[in-house]
């Protein structure tokens, strides 16, 4: 117990702010190396629970589905004490759709160890994109109130009831996968304005 302790003071300590992570015209970029699922391996304390802002969507966001079922998570707020098990997220995968690979965003959360919106359903997924031109959608994710987390993205609204929302609000970094990997670089832009 008193080892858990000091390593979450520990972890506290070593996290840095997004405010000092932030260019000067309030981007801030993520790349996702070829092979790897990770895009950073540090926690980034945020200001509330929640971030707002635009994401930018370019070719390396296309990658063959074969293989790489499930969601790669693009940005999120959550619990550091409890990262795994109580968070929400934005979400992305490619799948093929009518011989067409397509872009699928999604919300996904956690409460209390509990991981609602697994898999590609109406209630997890917000959005679909076909073409993978360089350009930008608006995304808001994050808790409000004492019992709701949610996903604002691209004009397209989902919440969903929590039961815990507490602790320090942290920022769920891009991440490839779950067990896959993809064979390119992911880069992954945001325009942060509010966190």
């Amino acid at each position: 117990m008193i080892f858990k302790a000091i390593l979450v003071i520990a972890v506290i300590l070593s996290a840095c702010s997004l405010t000092r992570k932030l260019e000067g015209d309030g981007t801030i970029s993520y790349t996702v190396k070829a092979g790897d699922h990770y895009s950073v391996r540090r926690y980034t304390k945020l200001n509330s629970p929640a971030i707002a802002g635009d994401v930018e969507i370019n070719e390396t966001w296309k990658w063959d589905p074969e293989g790489r079922n499930g969601w790669s998570k693009v940005i999120g707020v959550g619990n550091l004490q409890n990262f795994e098990k109580e968070n929400v997220r934005l979400v992305y995968q490619t799948k093929m759709i009518e011989g067409k690979i397509a872009g699928i965003f999604g919300i996904y959360v956690c409460d209390d160890g509990y991981c609602y919106n697994k898999n590609t359903n109406k209630e997890t997924v917000i959005d679909t994109i076909w073409s993978f031109d360089k350009r930008t959608f608006e995304f808001n994710v994050g808790y409000k109130g004492n019992d709701k987390a949610y996903l604002n993205f691209n004009g397209k609204y989902r919440e969903k009831n929590v039961t815990n929302i507490h602790g320090i609000k942290y920022l769920s970094h891009p991440y490839i996968g779950g067990t896959y990997t993809i064979d390119h670089d992911w880069n992954v832009k945001f325009y942060i304005k509010s966190y």
